[in-house]
């Protein structure tokens, strides 16, 4: 049958688009055999995957270049209206896959075309170009994807819109989506790097709640946190800076296996500090920087009611497209005074540039956070002109109730003035006379 005759098969307007369609495809024909007859595919074209084109799966090339529907290229596959032939089959087997499906290879979705693979696929099919029209979306607030308690500093991870956060946190339930790593300063002296296993149960003390080691048959959960000793100072019975990265996220993890697991509680933490000082009272486990001396020198140093010091101090997280995203967050300036009065500001300084070339993200460049400062300080200068508004309500309610009280006063004082007016005499109220009513009973 001739391409004149296949023409009748076509709706109103799908030939026009079938060769434009065709423009674009290498078609040929591999069923042709030196000296026969030519071999018409029918409603079937070939199409010969070029030399330098890119591995691409079959779904998606159908839905380029076949069709503009999911669910039919689908179909198309599993009813096995298209199918991928090597190139080094011989022309007997093209013509039994055109003429018999049963003889057509079966393909899936994923199914990789390669380099001078031939794809057979429905003629009267051609992808219709959509207008995709964003859809007005509702603008979500920010998601949570993890917390920090509010004495902690650091990076804190939000997502966007719901899904975002749900896949996320699913993520994060699996280990492989971030690597955290927090900073702290504890009193005395760790080993250079290990960890703490240690399982931990909240239990109530006084308004709040605390972790405590337990065993895991007293309701203990398990708790691992890893550890690295980054610097050391001798001073006030010797301070340390820890990296640690917590592996699960128990309640208070990090201080309570410091203050328990390594004997060395976080400055700035009276809770764990005093737990610690309690546990090293009662057993022969003796610290000096529980010593009175210590003690004041340490208040001499990082003064008498410190800040906590724990810091989230780096956050690095895989995005959906694989890509690895480092971001780190400066000290707070608690932090940073205890650094220099220890004398870590050089080291400080130092690791601040590395983590500059590091992370190339600026908080200050960044367009979101740029956005919301402004739509913030929109915010603040909105409410301050609302205040001025109320302010200068109250000032006019002010001056009004001001002319109100002197209306009432120069009233007051009319009356007043009244009632010093001396009363006027009334006229005496006439008699009738008697001489009438006498003649009248006459």
């Amino acid at each position: 049958m001739g391409t004149t005759a296949w023409r009748r098969w076509f709706a109103p307007g799908k030939w026009q688009r079938y060769q434009s369609t065709t423009s674009r495809l290498q078609l040929e024909n591999p069923t042709h055999i030196p000296g026969e007859r030519p071999f018409d595919l029918g409603p079937f074209a070939c199409h010969r995957v070029p030399l330098d084109a890119e591995p691409v799966r079959l779904d998606r090339w159908l839905l380029k270049n076949v069709c503009s529907s999911w669910n039919a290229t689908q179909k198309l596959i599993s009813a096995k209206q298209v199918w991928v032939m090597s190139p080094n089959c011989p022309a007997q087997q093209h013509r039994g896959s055109v003429m018999i499906p049963r003889f057509r290879p079966s393909c899936q979705g994923g199914t990789k075309l390669q380099a001078n693979d031939l794809v057979y696929f429905p003629k009267v099919m051609s992808p219709v170009p959509k207008k995709r029209v964003p859809l007005p979306r509702e603008e979500e607030p920010p998601r949570l994807v993890h917390r920090l308690s509010t004495e902690i500093s650091g990076v804190l991870l939000l997502a966007r819109h719901k899904a975002a956060a749900s896949f996320a946190k699913d993520m994060v339930a699996q280990r492989s989506f971030w690597q955290r790593e927090l900073w702290t300063v504890v009193c005395g002296r760790t080993p250079k790097s290990g960890q703490v296993s240690m399982p931990l149960m909240s239990e109530r003390m006084g308004k709040g709640l605390v972790a405590k080691p337990a065993r895991e048959d007293d309701g203990g959960l398990p708790a691992m946190t890893e550890y690295s000793s980054i610097l050391y100072s001798p001073l006030a019975g010797g301070f340390t800076l820890l990296s640690m990265n917590p592996y699960s996220g128990r309640y208070h993890q990090t201080r309570a296996h410091c203050a328990f697991g390594l004997r060395a509680p976080v400055v700035g933490d009276p809770v764990y500090y005093q737990l610690s000082n309690e546990v090293s009272t009662v057993s022969d486990f003796k610290v000096r920087y529980h010593s009175t001396e210590a003690r004041r020198e340490r208040a001499d140093l990082v003064g008498a009611q410190p800040r906590l010091h724990l810091h989230s101090r780096q956050l690095t997280i895989k995005t959906f497209a694989g890509k690895e995203v480092t971001i780190t967050a400066p000290l707070p300036s608690h932090m940073s005074s205890t650094f220099r009065a220890l004398g870590w500001s050089g080291w400080l300084r130092r690791a601040e540039r590395r983590a500059a070339l590091q992370s190339p993200w600026r908080g200050e460049e960044d367009p979101h956070i740029i956005e919301a400062l402004a739509q913030a300080r929109i915010e603040e200068d909105s409410k301050g002109e609302t205040s001025t508004v109320e302010d200068a309500d109250e000032e006019a309610e002010q001056e009004g109730d001001v002319v109100a009280d002197s209306g009432l006063q120069s009233a007051d004082e009319s009356l007043e003035d009244l009632g010093r007016m001396e009363p006027m005499e009334e006229p005496a109220p006439s008699m009738p006379s008697r001489g009438r009513r006498s003649r009248r009973r006459a």
